[in-house]
């Protein structure tokens, strides 16, 4: 009888050890959390990059590629563009 008890806590303590019942339901929950900021900056980034692309393209088809508005505003998305870079070194770091 009390071998039998001894069998039953082994195997009660190797059920409590065993790494799946310790490791978490959701394993990378944090970093979906932790991610979603910075995919949102990147998704924007990306809609911005894509939209200068497409004006710079249909400006070059009229022509106009080398107007005074269009040169400051290039001026001022790469000042944008450098200071957001800027943030996102300070959120990696």
């Amino acid at each position: 009888m009390a071998e039998k008890i001894i069998a039953e806590d082994e195997q009660q303590r190797a059920e409590e050890l065993n790494v799946f019942n310790i490791a978490p339901k959701r394993p990378n929950w944090d970093l979906k959390r932790e991610m979603g900021r910075k995919l949102a900056k990147l998704e924007r980034k990306t809609q911005e990059a894509i939209h200068t692309l497409i004006r710079q393209r249909l400006s070059s088809q009229k022509g106009q590629s080398e107007d005074i508005m269009g040169a400051m505003n290039a001026q001022e998305r790469a000042q944008e563009e450098a200071d957001d870079e800027g943030d996102l070194d300070e959120d990696t770091g």
